[in-house]
């Protein structure tokens, strides 16, 4: 990748915006670097859609399998996003291909919290499976410190 950006906002249950950010993420870890070249070899399992996020807020470093403590409730488990390339349409079949005229590729999701709960980060992953690995993993800074009904926002570009 040329470059990830990932963006993200906290809204209330009445579209107040709480908080928000937008990072170019600084690496991908190997665990996301080889689920790429296996999709490039026809290889991979799995497609990058899955929306994973996290406690923890450990810097991520090229090592990195997985979000360092993964949420698996208050309605913010993994989630399998949307997706799409820039001018095409959204919601892409699993086979689609990126638009190509911009290279860019994204997978995004909207979570709504049950309870309350401080999210530090977010990834995306080729499988639903909790703890699955991670493609892309970002440290949200400013944290989203969620009540019951506050929505989550997570957008992931892909630049190639």
């Amino acid at each position: 990748f040329r470059d990830v950006i990932h963006r993200y906002e906290v809204r209330t249950p009445n579209g107040e915006l709480k908080v928000c950010g937008e990072h170019h993420l600084d690496l991908v870890p190997n665990s996301g670097l080889n689920w790429i070249s296996s999709q490039m070899a026809g290889n991979a399992s799995g497609r990058g859609a899955v929306i994973c996020l996290g406690t923890a807020t450990a810097t991520p470093t090229m090592g990195d399998l997985t979000l360092g403590g993964e949420i698996t409730g208050s309605g913010l488990s993994r989630t399998t996003g949307s997706t799409s390339g820039v001018g095409a349409l959204a919601n892409l079949a699993p086979s689609a291909q990126t638009n190509q005229t911009t290279g860019s590729f994204f997978v995004f999701y909207t979570h709504t919290a049950s309870g309350t709960v401080t999210v530090n980060e977010a990834g995306v992953s080729p499988s639903i499976t909790y703890n699955a690995g991670v493609i892309a993993r970002d440290l949200l800074s400013p944290s989203a410190s969620m009540a019951a009904g506050d929505t989550l926002r997570n957008e992931f570009e892909f630049i190639l």
